[in-house]
């Protein structure tokens, strides 16, 4: 038990620096990450410490904040951290809950199976990567600019994946290595060839990719509601919830809808 809170600790700390915010403050034991919007993510004030100021002036601020930036104002509540006390709160300030989040985890331990398609995997994100994922995840023109600022962003060896059948590219994704971690995300299939196994094909691209840099562990993180990509990763392995978060926001305000699953 003890090895499996250390290792959601260690996610939790360095997961998001697998999609990056523009920009990011900490206050009073918080942080508050901004992108124009695009994502709760990145828009979202993430409890890390207690503190040591009283919590409605910091719930306070935070709205003032993220109001004066024109952008919703949302709280990550992960269940590593002493959550309850500002959960309760919030829900007395009206908040709802959204965006359930199941952050899941396979051990790279033994031989994967090699995927049934053609997959290109690249070390840079190229102007055709980031084409297939605005198209297949109806990005408009503002939220692709800031998709790509976003990634631009990571520092750790990052893997762009791109799955062929024949000539057509049918689904994208990408990995990110730290250390002996491997985070997977942005991963989409093109709408008219969803269901036939592509998806697959691009999670075992990505993780034998990871397992030949030296990653030991994989994980990802899944939205509950989102019943085929939970099947598709129980199937390949990540049937184990290390930890989870969810979120809470104001009635009437909801930030940018998250692109291929990135809560």
């Amino acid at each position: 038990m003890a090895e499996h809170e250390d290792l959601a600790q260690r996610i939790e700390r360095v997961c998001a620096a697998t999609w990056p915010p523009i920009e990011e403050w900490v206050y009073d034991g918080w942080v508050l990450r901004f992108a124009r919007g695009y994502t709760r993510r990145c828009n979202s004030v993430t409890p890390v410490e207690p503190g040591t100021h009283p919590l409605l002036t910091k719930i306070e601020a935070c709205e003032a904040v993220y109001a004066a930036r024109h952008i919703p104002v949302v709280f990550r509540l992960p269940s590593t951290a002493a959550i309850e006390e500002l959960d309760s709160v919030l829900i007395q300030r009206g908040y709802y809950s959204a965006d359930k989040t199941s952050i899941r985890v396979k051990a790279l331990d033994s031989a994967l199976p090699a995927p049934s398609d053609e997959i290109d995997i690249a070390d840079t994100m190229t102007a055709e990567w980031l084409s297939h994922q605005r198209r297949w995840s109806k990005l408009n023109v503002a939220e692709a600019a800031t998709f790509a600022e976003i990634v631009a962003r990571v520092r750790e060896p990052t893997a762009f994946a791109l799955v062929w059948s024949g000539a057509t590219p049918v689904a994208a994704g990408i990995g990110v290595l730290q250390e002996d971690l491997v985070c997977l995300h942005a991963i989409v299939t093109a709408p008219e060839a969803r269901r036939r196994g592509f998806g697959r094909a691009l999670t075992l691209g990505l993780l034998q990719w990871a397992r030949d840099k030296g990653a030991k562990t994989a994980y990802l993180q899944v939205i509950k509601a989102n019943t085929p990509a939970l099947h598709l990763y129980n199937e390949l392995g990540f049937n184990r919830e290390i930890y989870r978060y969810h979120y809470r926001g104001r009635p009437g305000e909801r930030a940018n809808p998250a692109s291929a699953g990135i809560a």
